[in-house]
């Protein structure tokens, strides 16, 4: 990803931010109890071998110790909370701009919240909406590194958020997209033994049926999946955001419509005359599949000129050919 120039040589944007050093533990503070706990482990038994003369001595470092771990505690909990209502006020203002459709901007700002945060849950709340941004820009490939990364780097942290199931269900979306049908299985098993937790947000099973039914689309099992979406129907509207639900609606008409050209009424009845609410909001459905880029775009969902260029035959046969 190009950036900009310093002093004449390209400058290259790295595709995973790199973040604190201190960010990569999901409890760093931990690390710091046992040290004083192995510090006042040691005091303790000082005290008891030494000489009775000496333990006043001993017994006045044990106390200034344990005086010193609790002000370090202290401290450090003061600086984490002035941060997470710094940060967490920028992240709750990119998360509503990606509601607004301007994901752009929320991307930059996921970005640098994750490049900086020293927040292990932090971090990995913005990494997370930092994945889904580029892959609803169309960037899928580079979307599916940033969550695998953030798998790597906060698993325990993405468990304590809730977000371990979201984490793995949109894995798997993304890959599905991507046409790679192996890959979103594992994933969606993955998320079939996460979503035990109660942790989980409780728009998992919906989510995991979106999944299923994008995973069938792709295998050519368009009447199975336009079957699960018709019975699961009433319960994804009741549980999903709008803005999720446009594009299940875009799912849904997409596996009426190719699981038998008779159906085309029926899609144009479940779009129901629906256009984009901004640019792009649909296009990233259909960049790595030639089948739905051509449904968009003959249903005037499509607002990127190269989307017209994917759902042509000719060019997709091109482009597996290179």
């Amino acid at each position: 990803m190009i950036t900009g120039t310093v002093s004449g040589m390209v400058e290259v944007k790295p595709r995973i931010p790199h973040g604190s050093a201190q960010a990569m533990s999901a409890h760093p503070w931990r690390k710091a109890a046992i040290s004083w706990t192995l510090v006042l482990a040691m005091f303790g038994f000082l005290y008891h071998v030494a000489p009775a003369e000496l333990k006043p001595v001993v017994a006045w470092g044990t106390g200034g110790g344990l005086a010193f771990g609790v002000l370090f505690i202290v401290l450090v909990t003061r600086s984490n909370l002035r941060e997470f209502r710094k940060l967490g006020a920028e992240h709750d203002q990119a998360v509503a701009a990606m509601q607004l459709g301007e994901l752009a901007r929320a991307r930059d700002v996921f970005w640098r919240l994750a490049s900086s945060t020293n927040l292990a849950r932090l971090d990995a709340i913005a990494r997370h909406n930092l994945a889904w941004t580029t892959m609803r820009l169309g960037d899928l490939k580079h979307a599916s590194e940033l969550w695998a990364d953030n798998e790597r780097r906060h698993g325990t942290a993405l468990v304590s958020v809730g977000l371990a199931a979201t984490s793995s269900v949109d894995l798997a979306l993304c890959h599905a997209l991507m046409g790679d049908i192996t890959a979103a299985e594992s994933w969606l098993a993955i998320t079939d033994q996460r979503a035990r937790d109660p942790l989980n947000r409780p728009n998992v099973p919906e989510l995991q049926i979106i999944v299923r039914a994008t995973i069938d689309c792709r295998a050519q099992r368009c009447a199975d999946a336009a079957r699960r979406l018709d019975e699961e129907w009433a319960r994804c509207e009741a549980s999903l955001v709008g803005s999720t639900l446009r594009v299940v609606r875009v799912i849904r008409g997409f596996a009426l419509a190719a699981d038998d050209p008779r159906n085309a009424g029926l899609a144009a009845t479940v779009l129901a005359n629906m256009r984009p609410v901004y640019a792009d909001e649909f296009d990233f459905l259909g960049v790595a599949w030639p089948e739905m880029a051509s449904f968009l775009v003959t249903h005037g969902l499509a607002t990127r000129p190269s989307l017209e260029v994917a759902s042509d035959p000719a060019s997709a046969v091109a482009d597996r050919a290179t």
